[in-house]
């Protein structure tokens, strides 16, 4: 089984410690370590500051990933928090958009790969808290989309997924628990 996971620096492994911020041992990663415990190949397609794609001329990355590691079974894509936290409106109907040119660009080029949408993590940002609410809306709005388009949404929402200081990012302690809880989901859907 090989799936590509598509998402921000939260799937990317972006360790927000120190005074220079880097990336988490793979150990403390989730796509490694669901690698690890399924025997699964997993690609970590991760990329600070990611976020859903401007329509096919900005896909470049994407194409290049699926063309790289060769069929790809399942995509999972895990991507809104940039877009959330970098809009000041409550608006998400550009997101969702995005979110649906893109997932009929992969199923018109790669109608055989499996698409699982993952919700964004939630947040916990004092200085922000309208992103808490934007977050939930676009949970709705995802899961509308995973209907009509008949794939998978995990929602992640119930996770207790521990962040780091920053109230967006995983900590290491989070990595394991969203790795937990993803794989037990994933085993389910696949």
């Amino acid at each position: 089984m090989k799936l590509l996971c598509y998402g921000d620096s939260n799937t990317y492994g972006y360790d927000p410690r120190g005074p220079i911020p880097g990336r988490y041992d793979a150990e403390d990663r989730w796509c490694d370590l669901i690698a690890m415990q399924t025997g699964w190949t997993i690609i970590n397609g991760g990329e600070n500051g990611r976020i859903v794609p401007e329509p096919a001329w900005n896909y470049t990355d994407l194409k290049r990933m699926l063309a790289e590691h060769g069929p790809i079974d399942v995509i999972c894509i895990m991507l809104g928090t940039n877009d959330v936290l970098i809009s000041s409106r409550m608006d998400i109907t550009p997101i969702v958009k995005r979110m649906e040119v893109l997932l009929d660009f992969l199923e018109t080029n790669w109608p055989d790969m499996k698409q699982v949408l993952i919700t964004p993590p939630p947040f916990d940002i004092p200085e922000f808290p309208e992103a808490a609410e934007k977050s939930e809306n676009l949970i709705r709005a995802y899961q509308d989309l995973a209907d009509q388009r008949n794939i998978p949404l995990i929602n992640n929402h119930s996770w207790n997924i521990p962040l780091a200081y920053d109230g967006a990012h995983f900590s290491q302690k989070g990595h394991h628990v969203f790795a937990e809880h993803l794989m037990r989901e994933l085993k389910q859907i696949l």
